[in-house]
């Protein structure tokens, strides 16, 4: 009878022991490097944001807007000082697909912004992000929010997505400062 009740709790123990390590293997399988499906893109991002967390660029921070997205960041952008956006934060919506970094991220302002080269809705007009032939794999985001931080300082008219701001950039300058930082007061601080 002993002989019996030991084989029943033999045999409970391996039912016990084959539950844990399928519970563990399934475990295993949920975090294992296949089911987490790092790609070139993936790898690519991870590495700017590491980059961005050791480096930051003084007059902006970037980052996932969320842990689930990695393709889905934020960013903010100092005003730069001495123009009429010194003292404003604007945050920049940025949005990056799998065949990044041989596709160019969109951006975007989220913070309404006065400016020739940034319609009301945000979209800003810059040669590396608007024009497929000017973006390089080598660029990264930091480059690219360096561009957008120099464009806050020289619009460039010529290629303006506001024909109404541009013209008051080149014919009435003191006018487009004025608005500006009225916007800038408004939207930005």
């Amino acid at each position: 009878m002993t002989q019996s009740l030991h084989a029943v709790k033999s045999v409970v123990n391996l039912d016990q022991c084959f539950c844990q390590l399928w519970a563990c293997r399934k475990s295993i399988q949920l975090w294992s490097p296949t089911n987490i499906m790092t790609t070139p893109s993936k790898n690519r991002i991870l590495k700017e944001l590491e980059n961005i967390r050791k480096n930051p660029p003084a007059f902006c921070s970037a980052g996932p807007v969320s842990d689930d997205n990695i393709y889905r960041w934020q960013a903010t952008i100092m005003g730069p000082p001495s123009t009429p956006f010194a003292g404003g934060v604007f945050s920049l919506s940025i949005e990056m697909s799998e065949k990044y970094p041989f596709e160019s991220p969109k951006m975007q302002f989220v913070t309404p912004c006065f400016h020739p080269n940034i319609t009301e809705e945000g979209k800003i007009c810059i040669e590396i992000l608007s024009n497929p032939e000017k973006w390089s794999p080598t660029l990264n985001i930091s480059s690219v929010l360096t561009s957008i931080y120099a464009l806050l300082s020289e619009p460039d008219t010529s290629h303006s997505l506001r024909p109404d701001v541009a013209k008051m950039y080149d014919t009435d300058r003191e006018k487009f400062l004025q608005t500006a930082r009225e916007w800038t007061q408004k939207h930005a601080m």
